[in-house]
């Protein structure tokens, strides 16, 4: 259902007896208004339980101006559906941002596109590993923060051998398995490719800051286990960490070590270094020796969902990345204490909100929503 339409309106045909409900989706070019978005494709993602997966697409195209007029089906009234626009090469994807019954939805941003990888760059990349209590295997999850300080989107280059582009590359070390994403905007499994030791992701990178989370898991002996990671782009930040009550010990040579507290997950080995150039390569030592009883990952949970996993990665990687400029390097940048806790306190807003979307859209428990909650607006008053 992603084929053009030759004019700006699509019915999704209502019930007999029903008016079809109008909805205009609005868009703004971000680069220039001035630009326009003159055939931007915009693609309603509505419910449908007679779909594959439950959901179906209704395409209408921008022949000029900056809107769509879609007619729905009346009966879906109060309903969020999410809005995908692709735009020179460009996709973009905006959660439950359309509530139908409303007259219109938007103005969305989307941008002008470039190839150019200059004004990428990765501010902070942090490595979480959580052993299981008997060896046996590792899971590995890791967060990029990049910053595209254009006002452009990054669309990147054809990949070698591949119909889709390259925006993002991802080192696997030896023996890494089921590779997962943390869905978001047009980060999904869908545009990710696995090639030997790399992944490749065809994302749209916008203006501005984008987070992206993902896992695998890797075998490990009862003994412990090394890893050779490569860094794939130039990084401000580098951080390598893992709980430090697990009954394991971390050791990255050419990386600093320092011991942290945090506040929701406890005592952390980390191993940081700023400036890393890329290619660089790290040779991660993970070995049975100091720490307690209490497990990071205990049995039965390597085919748990990541949903949990992620959810708190991105809590953790915040938390130690204030805690890192504000505590352990003051001064590594002038002004980046405040800074990063800015940073830290934007990311929780954000997920709280992303949190509830999750929740109404049922796609984590009630239970789950409320722990997590109560964690996220604790560390948001820790920041006052």
């Amino acid at each position: 259902m992603r084929g053009l339409l030759a004019a700006p309106l699509l019915v999704a045909l209502a019930a007999p007896g029903l008016m079809a409900r109008p909805i205009v989706v609005r868009l703004e070019n971000g680069t220039d208004p001035k630009l326009g978005v003159t055939g931007a494709v915009v693609e309603l993602l509505l419910p449908d339980p007679d779909a594959e997966r439950g959901r179906r697409l209704v395409t209408a195209t921008v022949e000029s101006g900056d809107s769509v007029r879609f007619e729905l089906d009346p009966s879906l009234d109060g309903q969020k559906v999410s809005v995908i626009v692709t735009y020179k090469g460009a996709m973009y994807f905006f959660t439950g941002a359309a509530e139908i019954g409303k007259d219109e939805a938007g103005p969305f941003k989307v941008y002008e596109t470039t190839e150019d990888p200059s004004t990428i760059r990765v501010i902070s990349h942090d490595i979480f590993l959580f052993p299981h209590d008997n060896g046996g295997h590792l899971v590995v999850a890791e967060r990029l923060l990049v910053m595209n300080s254009s006002d452009h989107a990054y669309i990147g280059r054809k990949a070698e051998g591949e119909d889709a582009r390259e925006t993002l590359r991802f080192h696997l070390p030896e023996g890494a398995r089921n590779f997962e994403p943390e869905i978001s905007g047009s980060f999904i499994p869908e545009r990710i490719h696995q090639h030997g030791d790399y992944a490749i992701a065809d994302v749209t990178i916008p203006p501005g800051q984008e987070v992206y989370v993902y896992r695998y898991n890797v075998d490990t002996g009862e003994g412990g286990s090394s890893l050779e990671k490569q860094i794939t782009s130039g990084v401000h930040r580098l951080m390598v960490s893992l709980p430090g009550g697990a009954g394991w010990d971390l050791s990255v040579p050419g990386l600093t070590r320092s011991e942290e507290d945090d506040p929701s997950f406890g005592p952390l080995i980390v191993y940081s270094g700023t400036d890393v150039r890329e290619g660089t390569r790290l040779d991660i030592e993970l070995t049975r020796g100091r720490g307690g009883d209490r497990s990071s990952h205990r049995d039965g949970e390597e085919d748990e969902s990541p949903s949990g996993l992620l959810w708190i990665l991105g809590g953790l990687a915040f938390g130690v990345t204030a805690v890192f400029f504000a505590v352990v390097r003051p001064g590594v940048v002038p002004g980046s204490a405040a800074g990063a806790v800015r940073e830290y306190r934007a990311f929780l807003i954000e997920e709280l909100a992303r949190l509830d979307a999750d929740r109404e859209a049922n796609r984590i428990s009630e239970e789950y929503h409320s722990r997590k909650r109560a964690a996220l607006k604790k560390r948001l008053l820790e920041l006052e």
